[in-house]
């Protein structure tokens, strides 16, 4: 039998390596158990070799791409201004403005189902607290001064609020 009438690719490229294609042909001239044997131990051997390039080379491809969308997330998610370009800043500009009416809650930021049903539980103050803190980039300080409150207070009640967070989204 010629290795051209076999269609199967797997076989095929087994019989392509000249050890295992005389395998093959002794066990065509000559099937004994013992040829039989040694050329099923032969292809047990390069299927799972096969099978094991196939996981780790699947492996590496979704890690990789789960590396690259969280990589790309990441870099949008937190843009330096020194990453854009002159071209861009006007644009930017008004994005942020857009993002200051369209985005007026702590709750409009989050992704995570889990995270966001933790902070809908907060108090509006919390809430508030939170977003001045967190999305708005401000100290307690600052945030103690448009509050009317102490800084001491604004501490305690983020404190409290990120425990209750951990706490229900299970961070």
């Amino acid at each position: 039998m010629n290795t051209n009438d076999i269609r199967n690719p797997l076989l095929q490229s087994f019989l392509s390596d000249s050890n295992n294609y005389q395998l093959y042909k002794e066990y065509c001239n000559e099937p004994t158990d013992y040829n039989r044997n040694t050329l099923e131990e032969k292809f047990k051997e390069y299927y799972n070799n096969i099978r094991t390039i196939s996981y780790f080379s699947k492996a590496i491809r979704f890690t990789a791409q789960g590396y690259d969308k969280k990589v790309r997330s990441l870099n949008n998610r937190f843009l330096l201004i020194l990453d854009s370009t002159t071209d861009k800043e006007s644009s930017e500009e008004t994005q942020s403005l857009e993002d200051d009416i369209l985005y007026t809650s702590l709750e409009d930021y989050i992704q995570d189902k889990h995270l966001y049903d933790a902070i809908k539980s907060l108090t509006d103050n919390q809430k508030r607290i939170l977003y001045l803190a967190f999305i708005k980039n401000m100290t307690d300080t600052e945030i103690s001064k448009i509050l009317n409150v102490t800084q001491q207070a604004i501490s305690k009640s983020k404190k409290n609020a990120l425990k209750k967070v951990r706490r229900l989204a299970h961070v």
